[in-house]
């Protein structure tokens, strides 16, 4: 049994707003997280992995963005 979806998923993909909205705050409430566990995060910067303390993000995690952009890490 197919369950109705309260949104058109090919809406969604092609407005694209809310997939990103979606991913903004899932990576707000990782770095909030990882902030509350006190472990590094995960990235991908200049080509290769690295960790990166939560500490570290420009944005409070708390804070919703303003500019629909995750929070950064800072560039070295």
């Amino acid at each position: 049994m197919t369950r109705p979806r309260d949104v058109d998923i090919q809406d969604a993909f092609k407005r694209g707003t809310p997939i990103d909205e979606a991913m903004n705050q899932a990576a707000r409430d990782a770095v909030l997280a990882h902030k509350r566990a006190g472990v590094p995060l995960v990235v991908w910067r200049d080509g290769r992995v690295q960790l990166v303390s939560p500490d570290e993000f420009e944005e409070d995690p708390k804070t919703p963005s303003s500019s629909n952009e995750p929070p950064q890490p800072p560039t070295t």
